[in-house]
């Protein structure tokens, strides 16, 4: 709107659904926050071509949420799958200090961060960009890698009060908490 004052706002939530029926469809909900109310992190949001429906991701829960904008309600909850590395050759481990890619029996979830929709004959789209990254409890950090020596390697913006060292990162000008 031109003018912002005048915006009407409306608050949802995720009340209206239960942990036991969102696990059932693939949804991830932390044994954290274990209500969906608690737990579910909307990320970023799409609006279809239409103006009607809004798409949010719900990276840290494999899923997307489905907002009815005309009844200003979340009206459903999908999830965006796993991805079957099982064909894929995979190195999972850093404990042999080599990269040495093998076939692995296991699945990742999607978590897609940024999304946008689009209109092809007729249908509405989504496109999401997978970033990856669950969460990381409980201190918050953006990183965190256990070194040879058994020394934990955090890079973060919260560790002040426990970190051993701290460094001025030249490029980003960020300090790196170690």
């Amino acid at each position: 709107p031109s003018k912002p004052k005048q915006s009407k706002i409306i608050n949802l939530d995720f009340s209206g659904f239960t942990t036991e029926e969102l696990r059932a469809s693939n949804i991830r909900i932390s044994r954290e926050n274990p209500t969906p109310r608690l737990d579910i992190e909307p990320e970023f949001v799409a609006i279809s071509p239409s103006g009607r429906t809004a798409f949010v991701t719900l990276q840290e829960n494999n899923g997307i949420a489905r907002v009815d904008l005309k009844n200003y309600e979340i009206d459903a909850i999908f999830s965006q799958g796993s991805k079957d590395w099982s064909s894929i050759p995979v190195d999972t481990t850093d404990e042999d200090g080599i990269y040495a890619p093998r076939p692995s029996n296991f699945v990742g979830l999607r978590m897609a961060d940024g999304i946008d929709s689009f209109r092809y004959k007729g249908k509405t789209y989504l496109i999401t960009a997978n970033e990856g990254d669950g969460r990381v409890r409980p201190d918050d950090t953006n990183f965190e890698a256990e070194l040879e020596d058994g020394a934990t390697y955090s890079y973060g913006d919260n560790l002040a009060p426990g970190a051993i060292a701290e460094i001025n990162d030249e490029l980003t000008g960020s300090t790196i908490y170690v």
